[in-house]
Protein backbone atom coordinates (compact mmCIF):
# COMPACT_ATOMS: atom_id res chain seq x y z
CA UNK A 1 0.00 0.00 0.00
CA UNK A 2 1.39 3.26 -0.90
CA UNK A 3 1.58 6.01 1.56
CA UNK A 4 0.50 9.56 1.15
CA UNK A 5 2.24 12.36 0.90
CA UNK A 6 0.53 13.96 3.91
CA UNK A 7 1.82 11.05 6.16
CA UNK A 8 4.97 10.35 4.50
CA UNK A 9 5.61 14.23 5.32
CA UNK A 10 4.44 13.77 8.87
CA UNK A 11 7.10 10.82 9.28
CA UNK A 12 5.00 8.15 10.28
CA UNK A 13 2.06 6.00 8.22
CA UNK A 14 -1.80 6.27 9.18
CA UNK A 15 -1.49 2.65 9.83
CA UNK A 16 1.08 3.42 12.57
CA UNK A 17 -0.62 6.55 14.31
CA UNK A 18 -3.85 4.14 14.45
CA UNK A 19 -1.75 0.95 15.79
CA UNK A 20 -0.08 2.91 18.59
CA UNK A 21 -2.40 2.52 21.83
CA UNK A 22 -1.66 6.29 22.98
CA UNK A 23 -2.67 7.64 19.54
CA UNK A 24 -6.20 5.87 19.75
CA UNK A 25 -7.24 7.21 23.14
CA UNK A 26 -5.30 10.77 22.42
CA UNK A 27 -8.29 13.14 23.24
CA UNK A 28 -9.19 15.43 20.59
CA UNK A 29 -8.91 18.47 22.83
CA UNK A 30 -4.88 17.80 23.38
CA UNK A 31 -4.22 17.30 20.01
CA UNK A 32 -5.74 20.26 19.38
CA UNK A 33 -3.40 22.17 22.13
CA UNK A 34 -0.27 21.43 20.50
CA UNK A 35 -1.52 23.57 17.52
CA UNK A 36 -2.64 26.93 19.71
CA UNK A 37 -4.11 28.06 23.09
CA UNK A 38 -8.10 27.98 22.57
CA UNK A 39 -8.48 31.25 24.53
CA UNK A 40 -6.05 33.33 23.02
CA UNK A 41 -5.67 31.86 19.28
CA UNK A 42 -1.93 31.92 19.80
CA UNK A 43 0.84 30.69 21.47
CA UNK A 44 1.15 32.35 24.73
CA UNK A 45 4.88 31.94 26.81
CA UNK A 46 3.00 30.94 29.69
CA UNK A 47 1.51 27.87 28.74
CA UNK A 48 2.80 25.03 29.34
CA UNK A 49 2.63 23.87 25.35
CA UNK A 50 4.86 27.38 24.20
CA UNK A 51 7.90 24.99 23.62
CA UNK A 52 5.62 22.12 21.75
CA UNK A 53 4.42 24.46 19.65
CA UNK A 54 7.68 25.77 18.56
CA UNK A 55 7.84 22.13 16.53
CA UNK A 56 7.29 20.69 13.57
CA UNK A 57 3.64 19.54 13.51
CA UNK A 58 4.68 15.92 13.42
CA UNK A 59 7.15 16.52 16.16
CA UNK A 60 4.50 17.82 18.18
CA UNK A 61 2.04 14.71 17.66
CA UNK A 62 4.67 12.18 18.25
CA UNK A 63 5.62 14.47 21.54
CA UNK A 64 1.93 13.50 22.62
CA UNK A 65 1.96 9.59 21.71
CA UNK A 66 4.97 9.61 23.84
CA UNK A 67 3.42 10.42 27.14
CA UNK A 68 1.67 7.73 30.06
CA UNK A 69 -1.87 8.22 30.14
CA UNK A 70 -1.59 9.74 34.06
CA UNK A 71 0.44 12.67 32.09
CA UNK A 72 -2.48 13.18 29.30
CA UNK A 73 -4.28 13.17 32.39
CA UNK A 74 -2.48 16.17 34.21
CA UNK A 75 -2.21 18.40 31.19
CA UNK A 76 -5.78 18.23 30.41
CA UNK A 77 -6.30 18.82 33.83
CA UNK A 78 -3.72 21.91 33.47
CA UNK A 79 -5.03 23.11 30.79
CA UNK A 80 -8.69 23.43 32.41
CA UNK A 81 -7.41 25.30 35.53
CA UNK A 82 -5.93 27.58 33.04
CA UNK A 83 -9.14 27.83 30.79
CA UNK A 84 -10.58 28.56 34.04
CA UNK A 85 -8.51 31.34 35.48
CA UNK A 86 -8.91 33.13 32.01
CA UNK A 87 -12.65 33.37 32.22
CA UNK A 88 -12.80 34.38 35.71
CA UNK A 89 -10.37 36.70 35.04
CA UNK A 90 -7.66 35.63 38.00
CA UNK A 91 -5.00 35.11 35.17
CA UNK A 92 -4.21 37.64 32.64
CA UNK A 93 -4.76 37.38 28.73
CA UNK A 94 -1.13 36.90 27.76
CA UNK A 95 -1.37 36.57 24.08
CA UNK A 96 1.67 36.09 21.56
CA UNK A 97 0.56 38.09 18.91
CA UNK A 98 2.08 41.62 18.43
CA UNK A 99 -0.69 43.83 18.34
Amino acid sequence: MKQSRQSMAAGFTFEEAVKNETAKRLPAELLGLVFSCPYTQDNPETCLFHAIRQLAPAARVRWLQTLEESQLVAIKAQHCLCLQQYETGSKPIESSKKQ
